[in-house]
């Protein structure tokens, strides 16, 4: 099982009581929380590995506690194993795909801008979440998009119901948003 330290403010919904605080001397209260028992772990695909983005996108998330990285894609290096790409990710025995070809509960993209709500959309209309990094989704207006970016917003209908993942402002849009 894996214990993994959380500060308050990071913890889960369905975080352990106070009973499991305590004071480590260094900083703020932390908790002691034992992730596989109280949450399921998301199965997550991450659109674009090869790019700046995706390869530390997927740094993080393979060392997350709660994700499974299930799939990971890249044109550029569809058919390589991750490792071969990316040494310092030699962990994670993968190969990178063209597309995502497994059942995945979240997908992360990390398209360029443009490219990256077309590969959206799809995936929201098979019920999965998609968290998109690029900045095909950080503005409410089409016109807002095309004036800083100089082209045609590719999914201007999906627009509206994207939520801009800062949860100091977002928290409660995000939890329920799936994109």
């Amino acid at each position: 099982m894996k214990r993994v330290i959380y500060s308050k403010a990071h913890l889960p919904s369905k975080a352990p009581s106070s009973d499991a605080d305590r004071r480590d001397g260094h900083g703020p209260t932390r908790v002691v929380y034992n992730a596989s028992s109280h949450m399921a772990r998301a199965r997550v695909g991450i659109i674009n590995v090869t790019g700046y983005i995706g390869v530390d996108l997927a740094r993080i998330l393979l060392r997350h506690p709660l994700v499974d990285v299930v799939c990971v894609t890249g044109r550029s290096a569809a058919g390589s194993r991750l490792a071969d790409e990316f040494p310092h990710l030699a962990a994670a025995d993968m190969v990178i795909k063209p597309e995502l070809d497994v059942p995945v509960d979240i997908a992360f993209s990390a398209m360029p801008h443009k490219a990256s709500a077309e590969a959206c959309a799809p995936l929201l209309t098979k019920g999965i979440r998609v968290i998109d990094v690029s900045a095909d989704f950080r503005l409410k207006s089409r016109q807002e998009y095309e004036s800083w970016y100089g082209v045609e917003h590719p999914r201007p209908d999906l627009l509206e119901s994207a939520v801009y993942g800062l949860p100091e402002l977002y928290r409660e849009q995000i939890r329920h948003a799936s994109l």
